[in-house]
């Protein structure tokens, strides 16, 4: 007797066969194939790849070219895609070819890259970088090195602006969340290897304004140790952040960490204590994704989280408690490897990502995947999770309905009658989140103008109370 499919259990129909290293970076497509970056190998290869595409059950498309970029963060961008390529950032077609229109090495000049961190993606193709980079643009009054630098939409140094630095290379910074009155105004949360910023004292955790300013009004009270690999954003105005930090006056390791407004610690939010066994000299967090019931998929390296065997993965309730309903004894398995004649262990997964289809994607580095009911021992590097609509029985299911399809634009949604509705969600043919409408508690139809978008096919997601995702498929006409 077969056991029912639950949220959150392997999906066995996807598997890769990836040899080594690591997967950095995954970007799903509506067409259920998708992009991934890192540092990968399979059987035989002697030379690593850093951007490909893999079909809907693990396996290479063979008919994707090869890409000379990649292995750093994938950014879905109106026109394609911008991607980390060594210490730097190049920018991709739809098709994932090189768009040479962008090259940060246009400016070499002016500026260089010695130590890449981390960058934001402006609409209008712009980007914000962080690291370290060495500078020698006297005209402007830039001379040495800088950790917050603008760049153009075609890669040049960005000389209308004002760039930034500290005493020490920044990294992980996130844009705030645009409903949120911080994220209207165009702030960051930063993150910095240091004590200084432009002059001023600053913990490691900051918040700067929308010309890289800092603002003052953010104070987090953390000690100089330990990074952030991770910040969400919240509609409130608070922050959730993950990595590996410690609070002044407690010893303890904290990996999750939800800041108010003004920086200081959530009161109502439970300080998780991680841990990792597996010999690292401390256990991190490295991704955090957020459910439509406010529960938090949280995955880094880890194998304990509050005295539960918890291997790579854990769910925490929007308080910060482990709900102990999902992921019990789950997890990855190390990955060894060889450097020259060391042997070594990984057993991380590094990001979740969800896909239009309402199941997630988890990627990293690690050999073998166990949800709790079966081992895997194939599952390698990239994995895919049930999502929240698994195991509904289809007679309860109602279809979502929109007219008219195809559209130039106007679509009427019919909301299920089985369900509250708390958010409409249109990804296009890449997977990109291009519009997104909160939906109100009285509303039975929902109406959206998309004259807006390009012509093409799109997916329509509703994210339902109860935690579940409704999609509908649809195409714009011009």
């Amino acid at each position: 007797m077969s056991i029912a499919q639950q949220p959150f259990d392997l999906d066995p129909d996807f598997a890769t066969s990836i040899e080594r290293h690591y997967v950095n970076s995954l970007c799903p497509l509506t067409d259920g194939k998708l992009y991934i970056s890192g540092d990968i190998r399979f059987t035989g290869e002697l030379s690593s790849r850093y951007f490909l595409r893999l079909n809907n059950d693990g396996s290479i498309d063979d008919g994707f070219p090869d890409v000379f970029a990649g292995g750093g963060k994938i950014t879905p961008w109106s026109n394609g895609y911008y991607c980390g390529t060594g210490q730097q950032v190049s920018r991709l077609h739809l098709d994932a070819s090189m768009d040479n229109s962008f090259d940060m090495n246009s400016a070499w000049q002016l500026v260089s890259v010695f130590q890449g961190g981390d960058y934001h993606v402006f609409p209008d193709g712009r980007i914000l970088f962080t690291g370290g980079c060495p500078m020698n643009d006297p005209d402007h009054g830039f001379v040495g090195e800088y950790n917050l630098v603008w760049f153009t939409n075609t890669g040049y140094l960005d000389t209308t602006r004002i760039h930034r630095k500290g005493n020490g290379n920044m990294f992980e910074f996130e844009a705030l969340h645009p409903a949120s009155p911080q994220g209207q105004a165009g702030q960051f949360v930063c993150s910095i290897q240091g004590t200084e910023y432009e002059g001023s004292p600053v913990a490691p955790v900051f918040r700067i304004n929308a010309d890289g300013s800092l603002d003052p009004s953010f104070n987090a009270p953390l000690q100089p140790w330990g990074e952030s690999r991770v910040f969400l954003p919240l509609e409130n105005g608070q922050v959730l952040a993950g990595g590996n930090r410690q609070i002044i006056g407690q010893p303890d390791t904290i990996c999750v960490i939800r800041f108010l407004e003004d920086g200081s610690l959530d009161p109502t939010f439970h300080l998780a204590l991680f841990k990792d066994t597996l010999g690292y000299p401390s256990p991190w967090v490295s991704d955090i994704e957020t459910l439509p019931d406010g529960r938090l998929m949280v995955v880094g390296n880890f194998d304990e989280v509050d005295g539960l065997p918890r291997r790579g993965i854990v769910m925490l309730h929007s308080d910060g408690t482990v709900d102990e309903s999902v992921f019990n004894d789950a997890g990855c398995d190390p990955y060894n490897y060889t450097v020259g004649t060391s042997q070594y262990q990984s057993r991380v997964i590094g990001g979740i990502t969800p896909a239009p289809d309402g199941s997630y994607y988890i990627y990293g580095s690690y050999n073998g995947y166990d949800d709790g009911t079966t081992s895997y021992p194939t599952q390698r590097f990239v994995s895919r999770l049930y999502g929240l609509n698994v195991g509904v029985q289809e007679h309860k299911m109602e279809l979502l309905r929109v007219a008219p399809n195809p559209t130039y634009g106007p679509l009427a949604v019919t909301l299920p009658q089985n369900g509250k509705a708390l958010r409409a969600e249109v990804l296009d043919a890449h997977g990109r989140l291009v519009r997104s409408d909160r939906i109100s508690s009285s509303t039975q139809q929902l109406s959206m103008n998309l004259s807006e978008l390009s012509e093409g096919a799109y997916v329509l997601r509703l994210h339902m109370q109860d935690g579940a995702a409704r999609h509908a498929r649809f195409v714009i006409v011009r």
